[in-house]
């Protein structure tokens, strides 16, 4: 299991995959099956997830969390965002819906 920790911030990626599987509509559920995840499912966390660790560290650095957001590396984004998709096939597989 991934987890990121960012100071006072700690996800478990592949938690947050496996409840967004859990939460996805019958339809999303389909995709998944084939191999294909959501565009939105996946915008729509990433931009809740970016707003989250630029609030903890502009917290702690007592500045505005617009300010931080420009600067979080999209290499760190891009491997959340993989690991978030990998607990969401995870999830699928172990509940045999995946197809492909």
């Amino acid at each position: 299991m991934a987890k990121v920790n960012t100071k006072k911030i700690f996800l478990s990626l592949s938690r947050l995959g496996e409840g967004l599987y859990d939460m996805m509509s019958e339809d999303h559920k389909t995709a998944v099956a084939f191999g294909m995840i959501p565009h939105e499912i996946i915008v729509n966390t990433m931009v809740m997830v970016k707003a989250r660790i630029a609030e903890v560290y502009a917290e702690s650095l007592g500045i505005p969390a617009k300010d931080i957001r420009p600067h979080i590396k999209k290499e760190f984004l891009n491997e959340v965002e993989h690991e978030i998709c990998l607990g969401i096939y995870s999830r699928a597989s172990d509940l045999g819906r995946m197809i492909v």
